[in-house]
């Protein structure tokens, strides 16, 4: 599985793509796929599938968040809600961390938002609107 400490040299979205591929192997090779019922034999293996798929979301999202996303994994998923760390400023750590990628989404919906409009408006595209 990917070593979330590890950092990522090259392209990171050629790694999330690897890791993908990765999962899609484990499956192939291990799943047991029952073609009668359409349903993986193995459940160790599904596991691992998704635990390869997640890491390579991770990988890929890391690289738009620059960093952020890691460091939120470890504060907000590992230290406060699998081990419950009580110490403050790890939770402010938490809570900062947390509005700095919501921020930062909002940002790229704001860009995205504005993008589509031009392309409306320039090429009369209606692949935009999300209502």
């Amino acid at each position: 599985m990917w070593d979330l400490n590890k950092e990522i040299t090259g392209d990171p979205i050629k790694e999330a793509r690897r890791y993908v591929d990765n999962a899609r192997d484990v499956l192939r090779k291990d799943g047991k796929l029952n073609t009668v019922t359409g349903r993986y034999e193995d459940s160790k293996y599904v596991k691992a599938a998704g635990n390869y798929l997640w890491s390579g979301v991770l990988i890929a999202l890391d690289a738009v968040f620059h960093g952020m996303v890691i460091d939120g994994y470890h504060i907000l998923h590992l230290s406060m809600t699998y081990d419950g760390v009580q110490r403050k400023k790890t939770c402010e750590d938490g809570f900062r961390l947390a509005n700095e990628i919501i921020d930062q989404c909002e940002r790229l919906l704001g860009e995205q938002a504005f993008m589509c409009l031009i392309s409306l408006n320039y090429y009369g595209r209606k692949d935009c609107d999300r209502s």
